[in-house]
């Protein structure tokens, strides 16, 4: 498992509409989502977006740009691009791609990669 919660259901981080972000638990052989808490806060704007990079971090789109917190919901820090970033894509190990209102930012030097989705198969 990649997050810092065990249990025997896979874990699945949902973003809400109304700037908190819960984790539940996913019954693999239902889908069904359990245990619901608190993930984190989102000071700036509605999150929108969601990537998980290969040590478990969380990044969403916020109202300010990128933010990105740990397993725990601990925010590491924000990419701020003055706008409101509606998603987000990793390019390749040490490169994020930002898509903005209106502009298309590029992250270069991450010592990471995104999470390849398709291993939780």
């Amino acid at each position: 498992s990649h997050s810092a919660h065990q249990s025997n259901h896979q874990p699945l981080i949902i973003i809400s509409l109304c700037s908190y972000s819960y984790e539940y638990d996913v019954e693999p052989r239902t889908g069904i989502f359990l245990n619901r808490r608190l993930f984190a806060y989102i000071d700036t704007g509605i999150p929108d977006g969601i990537q998980i990079d290969t040590l478990g971090n969380v990044y969403a789109g916020c109202g300010d740009g990128v933010h990105v917190w740990n397993s725990d919901g601990v925010l590491l820090g924000k990419f701020f691009v003055g706008h409101t970033s509606a998603n987000m894509v990793f390019a390749g190990k040490g490169r994020l791609v930002i898509l903005a209102e209106t502009q298309v930012f590029l992250v270069t030097g991450l010592k990471v990669g995104g999470l390849e989705l398709a291993s939780f198969r």
